[in-house]
């Protein structure tokens, strides 16, 4: 299964209520994974991580969740590529 393909699947998924999907959605999204696994020509999104983390943190204070918001904080505040009204969100959710 492709990784677009993936992404669907796991939308699915954490539309209907799954945490760990939700955990999944926000990992095709969030800039630290995708460097981490080298994927190339996918725009990180933090803002749709952070909110899709947030939610699986809400729904079930699921730790995977807890420890993906913690390594955004820290990508933030090593970040200078976000425009301001990005970063503004980003820091709207995470703190």
């Amino acid at each position: 299964m492709t990784w677009l393909r993936r992404g669907f699947f796991y939308q699915e998924a954490a539309s209907a209520g799954s945490v760990e999907a939700m955990v999944a959605v926000g990992k095709t999204y969030d800039p630290v994974i995708l460097d981490q696994l080298e994927i190339k020509g996918f725009h990180p999104d933090p803002v749709k991580a952070a909110e899709w983390y947030l939610q699986a943190k809400d729904k079930a204070a699921d730790p995977q969740s807890i420890e993906r918001l913690e390594a955004l904080r820290n990508w933030l505040s090593n970040s200078s590529v976000l425009g301001e009204s990005e970063m503004s969100n980003l820091k709207r959710l995470l703190y």
